[in-house]
């Protein structure tokens, strides 16, 4: 993780010094106080917060303890906000979900039980449904391990800060959404089977744990018997064999423990099987409110470090966990075979016309076939900047990840600033 850059010092060019000519965030400034111009040093955020009482933010949805590297990621962009804010602006951790679980987490930010932290809005489809329309795209993208998931990440907010009456659902649910859908992870399917689970035959029957109802028809339709369980449930439920597979994150496999309880993995490498289940992130507006403008605008202008932390972090797992599965535990992977990838690429196009229809049945559209299409240039345009413009690597497969991807020179830097510049820039606080 490389914090020691100047926050938002990149953007200097993408805005006058002024403050006021960015566009605000898009809920309350009752906070008031002076700003601070974009590409400040630390010493004036510091200076602009030296009046302000200090405020401990708790910071939840976390699934695991202090010692994972995403949690450590976390932890240390509370001390760089710490520190740039003069120590005005501290941290509580909610380690393990022990005061809030993840499922808890987006009432607890909306009712101000927690002031900030990640959420998942498909587990509560009832109370999210526009949320959960974005996240029910989740399928679309390559499933190549660096570029996809880049490209992912970044599409995703993209569309999400784009598409207002998700915005709006997540305003009116008390949340300041500073990414409505913030993509990190790396579904894909383990299994207690000593080999992978790769053909239609192979999966038929076979139970599988599922996140949201989007893999849930996914597993439907290739004849897999769905099962909803959240993360804490899980190794218990591969270990009891209440389940026969989850889908679960790849890293998950050696920082969760799973390595001890599943045998196998599948994973695809081109078109994507299962949706992605989307995280979201953001802060309890009643919270964000009493903030002055300058500590609003620190832990904006920081989004870019998060980002680069949870993404550098994320990848590296990734990498720990696929040379833990070969080296260590003996796992066996495989890649499902051209049956399941047919029936699958059917699945998504009923999923592409489901959405597009709940999309104007909700009333949030009148075209939402234009909605999924405005949702698949995202990625489109998002993968040539990865690959074209930042350079990010789109050869290196699941195969060949644990002997080719690199944790120590890998920078998440360049996406996270340009994520910032496009997409965050234009709603900073003011």
């Amino acid at each position: 993780m490389r914090f020691p850059r100047s926050v938002a010092v990149f953007v200097a060019l993408a805005c006058t010094v002024a403050v006021a000519a960015c566009a605000p965030a898009g809920a309350g400034q009752e906070g008031g106080g002076a700003g601070v111009p974009l590409g400040a040093a630390k010493e004036d955020y510091v200076a602009a917060l030296s009046d302000m009482e200090p405020v401990t933010l708790g910071f939840g949805g976390m699934t695991s303890g202090p010692n994972t590297p995403t949690v450590q990621a976390y932890v240390r962009y509370g001390e760089l906000v710490d520190e740039w804010s003069g120590g005005k602006i501290t941290f509580e951790f909610d380690f393990g979900g022990a005061k809030l679980t993840l499922d808890k987490m987006a009432d607890g930010l909306g009712q101000g039980r927690m002031d900030m932290g990640t959420f998942v809005p498909a587990y509560q489809p009832d109370e999210w449904p526009v949320a959960n329309l974005g996240a029910s795209l989740g399928f679309i993208g390559s499933g190549s391990p660096i570029a996809g998931r880049l490209a992912l990440l970044a599409a995703r907010l993209d569309f999400a800060h784009s598409f207002e009456p998700l915005v709006q659902e997540m305003t009116e649910g008390g949340i300041v959404a500073t990414m409505p859908i913030f993509q990190n992870n790396e579904a894909r399917m383990h299994c207690v089977s000593a080999t992978p689970l790769q053909s239609l035959a192979d999966l038929a029957g076979k139970r599988i744990r599922v996140a949201d109802s989007g893999q849930a028809r996914m597993a439907e339709a290739i004849g897999m018997v769905p099962v909803s369980m959240v993360n804490a449930e899980m190794y218990q439920g591969l270990q009891r064999g209440v389940v026969d597979c989850a889908v679960n994150g790849v890293s998950a496999g050696f920082t969760g423990g799973y390595y001890d309880v599943v045998s196998s993995w599948t994973l695809e490498n081109e078109e994507l099987v299962w949706t992605q289940t989307a995280t979201a992130w953001g802060f309890g507006e009643s919270m964000w409110n009493e903030l002055p403008l300058a500590a609003r605008q620190l832990l904006w202008d920081t989004l870019p470090q998060l980002i680069e932390g949870q993404v550098e972090a994320s990848f590296g797992s990734t990498w720990d966990s696929l040379v833990a599965a070969r080296d260590q535990y003996d796992v066996a992977v495989g890649e499902y075979g051209a049956d399941v990838m047919q029936v699958a690429a059917q699945q998504h196009e009923e999923e592409k016309a489901a959405v597009a229809g709940n999309a104007e049945q909700q009333g949030v559209t009148d075209d939402g076939a234009a909605l999924v299409a405005r949702y698949e240039d995202a990625y489109d345009r998002w993968y040539t900047i990865v690959t074209e413009e930042l350079g990010y690597t789109d050869t290196v497969t699941w195969g060949s990840y644990a002997d080719e991807f690199d944790p120590a020179t890998f920078d998440a830097r360049p996406l996270a600033d340009r994520m910032y510049e496009e997409i965050l820039l234009p709603k900073r606080p003011a």
